[in-house]
């Protein structure tokens, strides 16, 4: 009879320890899980940050090449941002109110 009390103390111990096993092992890869969660996320926001400073790079290296190769663009932005004038011209300034 004791035998049989000792097989049924074996069988329970080995089923605490198989299932205290499966909780540290879903504890882990739920802890896993997440640590995948954020780092998706990281990289989802460092892929926009990629993006949008390559289309400023386009937009700089479209506007540089502009200013080297057409003069009627450069006479523009010179005009709208230093406020220059032709000979002959008035110019009219206006103060923005906010």
């Amino acid at each position: 009879m004791k035998h049989a009390d000792f097989g049924k103390a074996l069988f329970y111990v080995s089923l605490a320890l198989v299932a205290t096993v499966a909780v540290f092992a879903v504890f882990f890869v739920q802890q896993t899980y997440r640590e995948l969660a954020n780092l998706q996320q990281r990289q989802d926001h460092y892929a926009r940050q990629l993006e949008r400073a390559e289309e400023e790079l386009a937009y700089r290296e479209n506007y540089h090449r502009h200013l080297l190769e057409n003069p009627e663009f450069v006479e523009r932005v010179v005009r709208q941002k230093l406020g220059y004038a032709r000979p002959g011209e008035l110019l009219f300034r206006f103060e923005q109110r906010d």
